[in-house]
């Protein structure tokens, strides 16, 4: 079988779905399958949305070099506006561009000209996925968003796994908590700093950026008397050892659609999860005192949060076992992600 891989990305930005798509190109031909990518530039103007996705509509991916492709399987929006007889949808992105103008008044000609670019980017997205085989969400928040902003159902919620050779491994736990997911040091220094002053004196955080995308790159600095440290950005292997050795991972953004990398990074390394709220965009991944904890968010309840982590090792050691076993115990593996992709 001879399988496509199409996902637009935005040149120089982060993009975790690229991260996504290279993975299961690299787990479709570790399992024997003829395999490719097809990386489409595409601006983050949404302005420029319908003229882009009707260029990737004349894009002809149904055969390369006189071979026919068998599957076509689609990652971030509107990859999904390729065309292609058996083609597959895996959902992990959704234009935000709905709940801006939704939230917009009509006070002008130019948010009418921006309600109408809207519309069309959802005509455009209702269209093009319903010619797909199956639409599998990234996690049950974005279904959630198919549903209410498309109308449209999904099959199934299919995390994306960590690659299957990645280096997180279950560790001591150390004298610090960890936040790794995306960070803006500038940004969140406030909030951890009141967090800190709600905690026991001896607690700690190490705040771990992505990539250089992510906050100040390579800013590696301590600040308030030595108890916040900035690692700046940090390689997988660098993550894993600080995963490793943390007592705790926290994450902070709220309403994370999709797949919070750093949750399963932190389930691999028998880690409990600190989040604010719905941080992680679905309650069925983090659990409060199954797998981890969710407070407030608010730098008392962080605060709070932390020094019972910190004052109770073994319930911390308990709930990071329990979140390495959901992993088995909810399917997240990439067996099943192909198994489904491939139906």
């Amino acid at each position: 079988m001879r399988i496509l891989i199409a996902s637009t990305f935005t040149p120089f930005a982060s993009n975790a779905d690229l991260r996504v798509a290279d993975t299961l190109r690299r787990e479709l031909i570790r399992r024997g399958y003829n395999c490719d990518t097809a990386l489409l530039p595409f601006s983050d103007r949404w302005s420029d949305y319908a003229s882009q996705t009707t260029a990737l509509r004349l894009i002809d991916v149904t055969e390369s070099c006189g071979n026919r492709i068998d599957r076509l399987i689609t990652i971030r929006t509107p990859a999904h506006a390729l065309r292609h007889p058996h083609k597959v949808a895996w959902f992990l992105d959704h234009n935000r561009t709905y709940d801006r103008l939704d939230a917009r008044p009509l006070r002008n000609s130019d948010a009418l000209n921006d309600r109408h670019g809207r519309d069309m980017m959802r005509y455009s997205d209702e269209l093009y996925l319903t010619e797909c085989r199956h639409i599998y969400s990234g996690s049950f928040a974005l279904a959630n968003r198919l549903q209410d902003f498309n109308g449209i159902h999904h099959d199934a919620v299919l995390y994306p796994p960590l690659r299957e050779d990645h280096p997180f491994r279950p560790g001591p736990f150390g004298d610090y908590f960890l936040v790794a997911g995306r960070t803006d040091p500038n940004g969140r220094a406030n909030f951890l700093s009141d967090a800190l002053a709600h905690t026991d004196p001896q607690v700690k955080l190490v705040v771990a950026n992505r990539d250089a995308s992510d906050g100040v790159p390579g800013a590696r600095t301590p600040t308030v008397s030595g108890r916040i440290r900035y690692i700046g950005a940090t390689s997988e292997e660098e993550r894993a050892e600080w995963t490793a050795g943390c007592c705790g991972i926290i994450v902070l953004v709220q309403n994370l659609e999709c797949h919070g990398a750093e949750i399963f990074e932190a389930f691999q390394s028998a880690k409990p999860i600190l989040a604010l709220g719905s941080c992680n965009g679905d309650a069925s991944l983090v659990g409060h005192n199954e797998n981890g904890f969710i407070c407030s968010p608010t730098p008392e309840s962080l605060g709070h949060a932390m020094t019972a982590f910190w004052q109770n090792r073994e319930a911390g050691e308990a709930l990071g076992r329990a979140g390495r076993a959901c992993l088995t115990r909810k399917g997240i593996h990439w067996d099943r992600v192909i198994g489904k992709l491939l139906a």
